[in-house]
């Protein structure tokens, strides 16, 4: 009798070390990825500064009527413009420019777009340029006309996934890329913080001359970018490294990183400049566990690339919000620790005691009375 069992454990152990070798095979087949290692630091705790609190649940909402993804505002004239999509997971279509009354609630179509919009700023001039996915840069006039400025760099890579910009006061514009390999999709974006590798660049746009300068290459899965407020740097967000890295662009630092901020609480997205010269800084997850335990193997990491989607780590609802000097301190935080109320933060406007909060699969805008913050 024992032998019988033994030999009906053995056979179950044997489908299961199959099937398991099987999946294996299939996830490295089907993987196409080329994962580096990465250490990441134990995540740090929530105290001090990090204090957790539930201020951001006091959002209200401005339903889009339809629309999502209102990853970035600009404000012009009492209205509030945001990048949005017509479907929740339409990336590379039927992207759109809305144009919101914050007092009434109403929102209208401002122009139509071929693809999402993933950052939004008006330039001196009075036109939006705008980052859309797939695309590059683009400029939107009044009437709502677009076109192309950017889709490469000068070596002729694409601006597959541009991602945040910030427009100087003599108009020049800066803006990330986060790839010129693999265009936007969740997956595509899991792999690219996975892999880990140093593909996200920071160029700049000249609207006189229209030809792009790289700044910065050589970034882990960039995202936001914003000027500091005299302009003599560039802070940028390394989503996929947990940090935000200062590029110099004059003085005698000109040309040079330096990692101002480093082992971060989650996900950063976009960092957005106060009038004080301090920042918002946005999260779009906490930080998860399996992902961190699984940068420092590649070939782990190559596995578990290859798995089905939904096998792979997912993002955590999470709500907080940093403010940040220009040296990356944090000076306090915000949150909605379960992600309850507010799930995720892409970017952040503000404007007198308001603060609007978008989110790259929202249906509706956040907003928040800051009144009693400061």
């Amino acid at each position: 009798m024992r032998n019988k069992y033994l030999i009906i454990t053995l056979k179950i152990t044997a489908i299961i070390t199959g099937v398991l070798a099987i999946l294996i095979a299939s996830a490295l087949f089907n993987s196409h990825s080329a994962p580096l290692s990465f250490n990441p630091p134990p995540k740090p705790t929530f105290t001090g500064k990090l204090m957790r609190d539930s201020s951001l649940m006091a959002a209200s909402t401005i339903p889009l009527g339809g629309y999502f993804g209102p990853e970035d505002f600009a404000w012009k004239a009492g209205y509030l413009y945001s990048g949005a999509r017509s479907g929740k997971g339409e990336f590379h279509k039927d992207g759109a420019i809305l144009k919101t009354n914050v007092k009434t609630g109403q929102v209208e179509l401002f122009a139509k777009l071929p693809a999402w919009v993933g950052a939004i700023h008006f330039a001196p001039d009075g036109q939006l340029i705008v980052a859309a996915i797939g695309k590059g840069i683009m400029s939107v006039d009044s009437l709502g006309n677009t076109a192309l400025l950017a889709s490469h760099d000068v070596e002729n890579n694409p601006f597959k996934i541009p991602n945040d910009i910030d427009i100087s006061k003599n108009g020049k514009i800066y803006f990330s890329v986060t790839s010129h390999e693999y265009t936007f999709s969740i997956p595509a974006m899991v792999k690219i913080m996975a892999e880990a590798r140093p593909v996200g660049g920071i160029y700049c746009y000249d609207p006189e001359t229209k030809t792009v300068e790289t700044i910065s290459k050589g970034f882990l899965g960039i995202n936001g970018i914003s000027l500091t407020q005299d302009e003599s740097a560039i802070i940028a967000v390394e989503m996929g490294a947990y940090r935000l890295t200062k590029v110099w662009l004059k003085g005698s630092k000109k040309g040079k990183r330096e990692i101002i901020a480093s082992n971060l609480p989650g996900f950063a997205n976009n960092i957005v400049r106060r009038e004080n010269g301090t920042f918002w800084l946005a999260f779009s997850s906490s930080r998860i566990d399996d992902v961190d335990n699984i940068h420092p193997h590649p070939f782990i990491k190559k596995i578990v690339l290859g798995l089905p989607e939904a096998l792979k780590p997912q993002p955590l609802p999470f709500g907080l919000l940093l403010q940040v000097d220009e040296n990356g301190t944090i000076l306090k935080s915000h949150h909605d620790p379960f992600g309850e109320v507010i799930g995720e933060i892409s970017s952040v406007y503000e404007r007198g005691d308001s603060l609007y909060l978008g989110g790259d699969f929202l249906d509706h805008i956040n907003v928040l009375d800051i009144s009693g913050w400061h």
